[in-house]
């Protein structure tokens, strides 16, 4: 056994190699909530409170306000498309939001769970 300490020279490599596998492992475990995983949550636009539509990317208290009003107003949103019909919400939106929407029984998600 060694009674000296490591030199700088071999605790620099060490220490980047460990960042390294960190960083690989978050992104792993970061592309795993693919939308199309069994993991990734989706919303019920037609039962979510403003709160919770505001929790959407690209979503936010004014948006997520117009949702409901056409909601009301209309009935529920029966096909994902239906959305563009709502004042603000565009093609890069619903492409945001498309993989955490959804029209029946959603199992909704949390803060933790904001994408």
């Amino acid at each position: 056994m060694r009674d000296e300490p490591l030199a700088p020279s071999t605790v620099g490599p060490a220490i980047a190699v460990f960042v390294l596998a960190l960083i690989v492992s978050l992104a792993s475990a970061i592309g795993s909530r693919d939308p199309g995983s069994a993991s990734a949550r989706t919303l019920n636009v037609n039962a979510a409170t403003a709160s919770e539509l505001s929790m959407l990317p690209g979503v936010g208290p004014v948006l997520a306000a117009r949702i409901i009003e056409k909601r009301e107003s209309e009935g529920p949103f029966r096909a994902f498309i239906d959305l563009d019909e709502v004042r603000g919400i565009g093609p890069r939106t619903l492409a945001r939001i498309e993989p955490y929407v959804a029209f029946g029984e959603g199992a909704g998600f949390t803060r933790e769970d904001r994408p």
